[in-house]
């Protein structure tokens, strides 16, 4: 078993998914159970998976709880350029950083990833 704290990536994960809940609390009321709830279920999902992947004993199976979160950055990639795009992160210089935040954690779950192989 790994302790998830030993992980680079999973710390920068739940930094990010702090970071994610901070623009989201911003989103107007009306995507309060639309967009705003999906994306901080992706946020927490990311380092939630690598959480639980690292009680797991194989290799294999560890490596499954990667992959899976990687999915869920992937998905919290998309839905942030959807709301950049809606106009609800502002000012430009708050999306351009958190969008660069997140597409630095998708890059070092993909490194971590192919790490592991």
């Amino acid at each position: 078993m790994r302790n998830p704290d030993d992980l680079a990536v999973y710390r920068l994960a739940e930094a990010v998914a702090h970071e994610v809940y901070d623009v989201i609390a911003k989103f107007p009321d009306h995507e309060r159970y639309g967009l705003t709830s999906q994306m901080g279920r992706a946020a927490v999902s990311v380092y939630s998976n690598l959480s639980e992947g690292c009680s797991r004993t194989s290799q294999k199976d560890f490596a499954r709880f990667v992959e899976m979160s990687l999915g869920s950055a992937m998905e919290l990639r998309a839905q942030l350029r959807f709301a950049v795009k809606r106009g609800w992160v502002s000012p430009l210089e708050e999306a351009t950083a958190i969008q660069a935040r997140v597409e630095r954690l998708v890059q070092t779950i993909i490194r971590f990833q192919k790490g592991l192989s």
